[in-house]
């Protein structure tokens, strides 16, 4: 049930963006998709690049480094997901990730409107920029993010302080208890969330609910 709270309090992305939403709005909610559907852990969101998001949409233009749309047909493109090229200290970090339906809208209705601001737009450019600075976002600024989207959606669930340090691993775990959930084998959210060995799992088991159960 907090689950569900958790990602109906997301809007649906629209692409483009109505004119009215601020371009913090589209960000966040990218953000929070990428986090709660994709699991990406907050060093990973920080680092990611324009030029780590891939989809046939999306190109670079001749060594300008400006995004260009690619020249492929919207009816082509429709119902190809967006993927993201994630590093990682570790081997395991390395991987690419092809995002759900909805984290993938999100991440498209972001660039549409980032390319319409005065930020930088080269292939090593921030995908995700600060407010003041327009630049890489802190661990800081993601708690904060995550941890306002959590109260807002289940503060009047949980009276007090409880969701206190609730923050961006609470909805990366929340989203891999989710994949095992639905049955995932070991290996396939293993690669999914860059982890390595299968223990990595384990005290996550304890808040499974199988879907057929």
């Amino acid at each position: 049930l907090d689950w569900d709270a958790l990602l109906q309090a997301v809007p649906a992305p629209l692409d483009p963006p109505p004119p009215d939403q601020s371009w913090l709005a589209v960000r966040d909610q990218a953000i929070l998709r990428l986090m709660m559907q994709a699991a990406l852990t907050v060093a990973e969101l920080a680092a990611l690049d324009l030029g780590d998001v891939q989809h046939p949409r999306l190109g670079w233009d001749k060594g300008t480094g400006q995004l260009w749309p690619a020249e492929v047909s919207e009816a082509e493109a429709a119902g190809v997901a967006v993927s993201l090229d994630l590093t990682g200290a570790r081997a395991a970090q390395q991987r690419r990730v092809v995002l759900a339906p909805q984290a993938s809208a999100a991440v498209l209705a972001w660039l549409t409107l980032r390319a319409t601001l005065a930020l930088p737009q080269t292939a090593d450019s921030p995908l995700f920029v600060s407010r003041k600075k327009a630049g890489r976002l802190t661990p800081r600024a993601l708690f904060h993010l995550a941890n306002r989207h959590v109260g807002t959606a289940l503060g009047p669930r949980y009276p007090g302080t409880v969701l206190a340090h609730a923050g961006p691993m609470t909805l990366r775990n929340s989203c891999i208890v989710r994949w095992l959930d639905a049955g995932m084998h070991d290996d396939e959210i293993l690669a999914l969330a860059g982890l390595r060995e299968a223990q990595a799992l384990l005290r996550l088991r304890k808040h499974v609910h199988l879907a057929n159960q």
